[in-house]
Parts: C-alpha cells; sequence; structure tokens
C-alpha cells in the first residue's frame, strides 16, 4: 500500500524559490515558512502536482490549526 496523500505532501520537495530543495514539512516547522506555503498555495499560477500536495497538506486539521495561530 502507498503512502497516505498527507505523506506524500509531506515529503514533496519545492523545485524553486527560497526554500528550493527542502521538504513542505521541513518548510512549515518555521511560522513563516507555514505562511509561505500558505501563501504559495494561492497563486493562480501553480499547477499540480504541487498545488494538490499544498492543498492535501494545508487541509490537514493539525496543520490548519498551526496556520490559523499563525496569523
Amino acid at each position: 500500500m502507498g503512502l497516505s496523500k498527507f505523506k506524500q505532501a509531506q515529503q514533496w520537495i519545492l523545485q524553486f524559490g527560497k526554500y528550493k530543495g527542502l521538504a513542505i514539512d521541513k518548510i512549515a516547522e518555521t511560522d513563516e515558512g507555514l505562511k509561505y506555503l500558505d501563501w504559495l498555495n494561492d497563486q493562480t499560477w501553480l499547477q499540480d502536482p504541487l498545488k494538490s500536495h499544498l492543498v492535501n497538506y494545508l487541509s490537514d486539521p493539525t496543520i490548519k490549526k498551526e496556520l490559523d495561530a499563525s496569523t
């Protein structure tokens, strides 16, 4: 059986920008990183598979709670 969508999202490596080379889960370890992921998720130019991974990651109840607390 494969990894859950959340686990896949946690392990996805960003291929560009400030956090290039880091996994989504690693980026989200700081408030700044978590806010960046939320911002990135709102960008209209963002495409799959990254868009899907961000949606799966940020929709997790624990992550949503952390994001709400950081804003």
